[in-house]
């Protein structure tokens, strides 16, 4: 319990480093998923409504679990948050909403054009 945390520290830096790194080539893959569905002549609007679908499924997971345990407390509730933040800085993907949000500016873009 009280040993040596030296690799921990170590190897978080390089971690979060690595995370942003895919998070950029997730984003980058995206928008090219985007401007080939838009040379295909199909609506972008069905990636945006997949990674909906997506996202609610996880978040209807989560809440399951947590209707069985919710939080009692504001401190745990701002744990909760503390963690999701967390977890998102070391994710190798953006945000689901980030995502979402590109691609309805990309779709914005493609109609300005138009």
């Amino acid at each position: 319990m009280t040993g040596d945390n030296s690799d921990l520290f170590t190897s978080l830096p390089a971690a979060m480093i690595g995370a942003n790194y895919s998070r950029k080539f997730e984003s980058e893959a995206d928008l090219y998923a985007l401007q080939l569905m838009d040379r295909k002549h199909i609506e972008v609007s069905h990636f945006a409504n997949f990674l909906q679908r997506l996202s609610d499924t996880t978040e209807d997971g989560i809440d399951k679990k947590n209707l069985s345990n919710p939080p009692t407390s504001q401190e745990e509730s701002s744990a909760n948050k503390l963690s999701t933040a967390v977890l998102d800085t070391l994710s190798s993907h953006p945000a689901t909403e980030e995502r979402i949000r590109m691609v309805h500016d990309f779709e914005k873009k493609q109609h300005a054009k138009d």
